[in-house]
């Protein structure tokens, strides 16, 4: 498997904004982690789907995206 960084280990995740709760988890967990933080013209869906992100956090809007084709799972649904 490659890894959009370049860096064996590495996994990057793109997220609706940065959330340094997330990263801090992530790490203290030992999962080597980059975050990438998302903007109105990056979507966490758009960065998995091009390979850039191995995962992303999105709502509800991933299961439409399913619905239409794009190879998407779903990991967990959270709510807080």
């Amino acid at each position: 498997m490659s890894f959009p960084t370049g860096q064996t280990g590495v996994k990057v995740l793109s997220i609706p904004c940065f959330c340094l709760f997330c990263f801090c988890y992530y790490t203290r967990a030992g999962f080597k982690v980059k975050i990438i933080k998302g903007t109105p013209g990056n979507r966490s869906v758009e960065e998995v789907i091009s390979g850039r992100a191995n995962y992303g956090m999105g709502r509800s809007e991933i299961l439409l995206h399913r619905l239409h084709g794009l190879p998407l799972v779903v990991l967990a649904a959270v709510s807080s």
